[in-house]
């Protein structure tokens, strides 16, 4: 059974007091497969995050969660940082990149 969580913060978003390290170590001590870290408008945390975690097993999602001019869009498996805020040029920037969009509050 694959145990993950694919919306988690760092303290690289405003909402997030959580660090990396500690995020790594407690989804390691819970049994957590995979972590998918979206800090607000930053790849920092999540990147931040895979290096805390590259002597484990835990595997590390690198994305982002965008605020755009339609709402936030997560992108995943992301590898450089979106400038555009605007909904559909984001989806497009994810896409070119291999990623996969992701609406976190759809309401």
């Amino acid at each position: 059974m694959l145990r993950a969580a694919f919306h988690i913060h760092t303290h690289h978003s405003y909402d997030s007091f959580t660090r990396p390290q500690w995020l790594v170590d407690r989804a390691i001590r819970l049994g957590i497969d995979s972590l998918a870290v979206t800090d607000h408008d930053t790849l920092a945390g999540a990147l931040e995050t895979k290096r805390c975690a590259t002597k484990t097993k835990l595997n590390v999602i690198v994305g982002v969660e965008y605020a755009t001019d339609l709402g936030d869009i997560i992108g995943l498996f992301l590898h450089e940082e979106i400038q555009s805020r605007h909904a559909f040029e984001v989806i497009d920037a994810i896409r070119r990149q291999g990623g996969v969009s992701i609406l976190p509050h759809p309401f």
